[in-house]
């Protein structure tokens, strides 16, 4: 049985006219030469012999260069056969097993989460606040930052994590685990629908991209959904593919583990389901409603303790799961569309993954026309339809509901993506295997590069703000060694949380705060912090009860900062 996406090995065009064939050799000449220049480019950066970031500017960006050679390789790659020697390359590189292809890719991801470590030592806000509460529940500190709209899954994965070894790496560990596990799937995936080829390619490009980078070596949730959101559509698309299977009702305890891991899960599944409405009709669905009922029951089934716990926790059944849009609600109505449509492809899945995605929601498009027509439909069209419905609902979904950052659609970059690489070779006809060779070189180049980048830029600047976070907290942490509890008031609560073992406040919550016996009360200001708020405008909370003031100057780019003891 084929590929459900493959539609044959594609064929070189027949006879063509002379000029036609000039062309397209003119046009292979032109691609190559920019996409040499492109993979030169990123080898500066890989090497060190380029600084600085190419994600805001054009400068020094290879995304001009490919914006140029993805058209004219695309004029070229079906009429021009590639050189022999060229072909013999590829065909000896075709004879390594896809296993040891898979296997480089992952570990090639484990050595990026390692290297990154070292720039990226210490824990960020999200990341505190869900480990601040693992530690609680093994006996530690208390949490800080904690609500009803944070969901349990990754900080249950923490404490399990730090039930073995109570520091940092034991929890970014399981930020790795949770990251290899979702490109597991995504080969899985890719190499039912498409072919194991064309799915090492494909985890290979979204590895490479910066944005994945800049959240790999992170204690999150984002990829982990993504990978799990990725395993709920292929389960979907297996539904169709047999009937009267339980895959449906899988695919709704998957939804179920994806939404205790992320509340914010919930978009794509609503995605997911308008997307598989419109992609096979309401009547499809009818015809199947033992399998939709027995699904619809898996999955209200397992949200039953959620929507009780959210209706002690925070008032009503979906308060919980609402509080959490509100918290990411942007400023207006549509700014994270904005958002997203300012940022597609590029500072999504970087400048190779943005020519994929791109080249993926093309190939969803056409599909969708082809249907639209009513022309023959090829194996792997409404797949391709539903893929790209999909990514498309889960942004506006998102855009209309949150703010915009990249982690949030890494759903809809890794469908889409899937869909490019196999839309490219397929395209390629008699050249896929020597453009998908291209493809993975360029990959290993550019997250090389991207690696660079992501570590001089966004790493950098947060580890030189988390630096003085640090600092303060291991100095409180030696004051308050001898107290029975401590309390900080900061307006950064789970980062000096976690490394002051203290609990928390708001700068604001400190005029109702009174120390019990053997308590000590810190105030926390930053000359160079965000949120702060000055002595002055303090001075009426703690008139009268400032027992000691000291300033330590720290290393990191928050400045100095005034620790007040209250009494």
């Amino acid at each position: 049985m084929k590929p459900w996406l493959q539609t044959g090995e594609g064929s070189v065009d027949g006879a063509s006219p002379v000029a036609l064939e000039r062309g397209r050799r003119r046009a292979l000449v032109v691609a190559v030469a920019l996409t040499g220049l492109a993979f030169v480019q990123q080898a500066a950066y890989a090497l060190g012999l380029v600084h600085g970031s190419p994600i805001s500017t054009l400068q020094g960006s290879p995304l001009p260069l490919l914006l140029i050679a993805a058209p004219a390789l695309a004029l070229a790659a079906r009429g021009v056969t590639p050189p022999a020697r060229l072909r013999q390359a590829v065909a000896v590189l075709g004879r390594v097993p896809l296993w040891l292809g898979l296997l480089a890719v992952l570990s090639g991801t484990v050595a990026l989460w390692a290297a990154l470590q070292g720039a990226l030592p210490y824990l960020g806000h999200d990341e505190a606040v869900y480990a601040t509460q693992a530690r609680s529940w093994a006996g530690g500190a208390p949490a800080s930052g904690w609500a009803p709209y944070r969901p349990f899954g990754l900080p249950v994965l923490g404490w399990m994590a730090l039930s073995f070894q109570s520091d940092v790496g034991a929890l970014r560990l399981v930020g790795l685990g949770l990251a290899l596990i979702s490109l597991a799937i995504a080969y899985a995936v890719a190499a039912r629908l498409t072919t194991p080829r064309r799915a090492v390619v494909a985890i290979a490009v979204f590895v490479s991209g910066w944005a994945f980078l800049k959240r790999l070596p992170e204690f999150l949730n984002d990829v982990a959904a993504a990978g799990l959101l990725l395993l709920v559509a292929y389960l979907i698309v297996r539904s169709r593919q047999r009937a009267g299977s339980y895959d449906l009702a899988v695919a709704s305890a998957v939804a179920v583990v994806v939404f205790y891991l992320r509340y914010g899960a919930i978009s794509g599944l609503v995605a997911l389901a308008v997307a598989a409405l419109l992609t096979w009709g309401p009547r499809v669905w009818i015809r199947s409603w033992r399998e939709v009922a027995i699904a619809a029951g898996v999955f209200a089934g397992g949200l039953l303790p959620h929507l009780l716990y959210s209706e002690r926790a925070a008032g009503s059944p979906l308060a919980a799961m609402l509080s959490a849009g509100d918290v990411a609600g942007g400023e207006y109505v549509g700014e994270g569309l904005v958002y997203y449509a300012l940022a597609f492809p590029f500072r999504l899945a970087g400048d190779l993954g943005g020519v994929v995605m791109t080249a993926g929601l093309i190939a969803a498009a056409v599909s969708a026309l082809r249907i639209r027509r009513g022309e023959l439909e090829g194996r792997g069209d409404r797949v391709r339809v539903f893929f790209g419905l999909t990514a498309v609902l889960h942004v506006v979904v998102l855009g209309l509901t949150a703010h915009g950052e990249e982690r949030y659609v890494f759903f809809p970059v890794l469908l889409l993506i899937i869909l490019g690489v196999d839309a490219i070779a397929e395209f390629a006809g008699a050249s896929s295997r020597v453009v998908l060779a291209a493809l993975t070189s360029f990959a290993v180049v550019a997250a090389a590069a991207n690696y660079g980048v992501v570590r001089d830029g966004h790493v950098a600047d947060v580890t030189a703000e988390r630096t003085s976070l640090v600092q303060v907290g291991d100095l409180l942490a030696r004051q308050s060694s001898a107290s029975r509890t401590c309390v900080v008031a900061t307006a950064y609560q789970p980062q000096l949380g976690w490394y002051s073992g203290c609990a928390t406040i708001g700068l604001t919550q400190v005029a109702g705060t009174r120390p019990v016996a053997g308590q000590l009360i810190y105030v926390v200001l930053f000359d160079e912090g965000r949120g702060q708020r000055s002595e002055r405008g303090l001075s009426r909370f703690m008139a009268g009860r400032v027992a000691g003031s000291q300033v330590l100057d720290t290393r990191g780019s928050l400045g100095a900062a005034r620790v007040i003891t209250l009494r």
